[in-house]
């Protein structure tokens, strides 16, 4: 609980960790239990943090926005700007034209 600062994950990591411990390493002798779950345990709680990057890096709350409105009410479409979407997409296909054309040049380069 002190690493993830949430009850919740931490006891899922511990019984997560159990589960393989149980599962993996039954039939070892019980003096070397000990080290296999904190290695278990370990290596549970670095998934743990590689999952919430990951997750955080793909998704965003709705709390994270802000409301345009007064009373707290949300509207994602009256948050996002079409014109602001229109423009990133313009620049991307520019980019994305001016990479081909100097793969082509390229091309043409190396058969010279």
């Amino acid at each position: 609980m002190f690493a993830v600062r949430d009850q919740e994950a931490a006891l899922d990591i511990v019984q997560d960790a159990m589960m393989k411990l149980a599962e993996h390493y039954g039939d070892k002798a019980p003096n070397e239990l000990p080290m296999l779950f904190q290695r278990i345990l370990s290596n549970c709680t670095l998934d743990y943090f590689r999952r919430q990057k990951t997750r955080n890096a793909l998704f965003s709350n709705m709390s994270d926005f802000e409301s345009a409105s007064d009373d707290g009410d949300f509207d994602l479409l009256e948050t996002f700007s079409f014109e602001e979407a229109s423009q990133h997409t313009e620049s991307a296909e520019d980019s994305t034209r001016r990479a081909q054309i100097l793969r082509e040049i390229e091309g043409e380069i190396q058969q010279l």
